[in-house]
């Protein structure tokens, strides 16, 4: 099978979809202009009402109407002098967004809100096993994606040697480069298999082998008298830009990433 490989730099930051361009509004001529009417003119008074977030009238209805066993979406159809409102408040109130989310899976309106604290680990502090200067995938869309240009990432260890991490640089990545035409379908999204990593770093145990110099790890390749190992999945983490390793059956060792 003929390899397709597919590089380009990282460091775009391009957003996630397309770009929209809005032009400049322009005020229409008085030949063009009609006249309002008084039944115009009370409508958009109403729904100058409607957009107010403090607007006591429809908050006290939407309750009411939420209390028959109705839903939002046939409150704005009965009431479309609402859904200004009804976006305002979403936009600043997120949890309003989340108890739609549960109306439309459900088929009711939520009724309460429901706080949950848990213990999350983090590593304050890593290990830096060098500068981070490539990554080839095999991705999940049928293609080899070698990635560069990380701008001073680091490559990483956690204390018991069985985890890495990249930190820092520019990890960014473009969701058509992916084949997803349409953004990034999740906010973790798995790319693929690492089969190679390179870095940059100084190893002075190693004598003649070692030195200041681009060190490579590749999986799937088994040394003489061992079984090949398997790279770890890469997953990106979209809203953040950050670039993470799951699973995988390497170690690191003093010679080096291992299997």
């Amino acid at each position: 099978m003929k390899r397709k490989p597919n590089m380009w730099p990282f460091g775009t930051n391009q957003p996630l979809g397309p770009r929209v361009s809005y032009g400049k509004r322009t005020r229409a001529s008085s030949k063009s202009a009609r006249p309002v009417s008084s039944k115009m003119a009370a409508q958009e008074a109403a729904a100058k009402r409607a957009a107010k977030l403090d607007d006591p009238g429809l908050e006290k209805k939407l309750k009411a109407w939420y209390a028959k066993g109705g839903n939002l979406n046939e409150f704005l159809q009965a009431n479309p002098g609402a859904r200004a409102w009804v976006a305002r408040m979403r936009k600043s109130n997120p949890s309003a967004d989340a108890a739609a989310v549960y109306e439309e899976f459900h088929g009711t309106p939520s009724t309460e809100i429901v706080e949950v604290t848990k213990k999350v680990h983090y590593h304050k502090h890593l290990a830096a096993l060098g500068k981070l200067e490539v990554l080839v995938v095999a991705g999940s869309d049928g293609y080899e994606h070698r990635l560069v240009g990380f701008k001073g990432a680091k490559l990483c260890a956690n204390e018991s040697k069985n985890q890495m991490f990249i930190e820092g640089g520019d990890q960014a990545l473009n969701a058509s480069e992916w084949r997803f035409k349409k953004g990034w379908p999740h906010e973790m999204n798995s790319l693929g298999l690492v089969t190679r990593i390179e870095y940059f770093t100084t190893k002075k145990h190693l004598g003649s082998e070692g030195g200041t110099a681009i060190y490579f790890h590749e999986s799937g390749k088994a040394e003489r008298g061992q079984s090949a190992g398997v790279g770890p999945d890469l997953i990106y983490d979209a809203p953040n830009e950050a670039l993470l390793f799951a699973g995988g059956t390497y170690l690191i060792k003093a010679e080096g990433i291992d299997k």
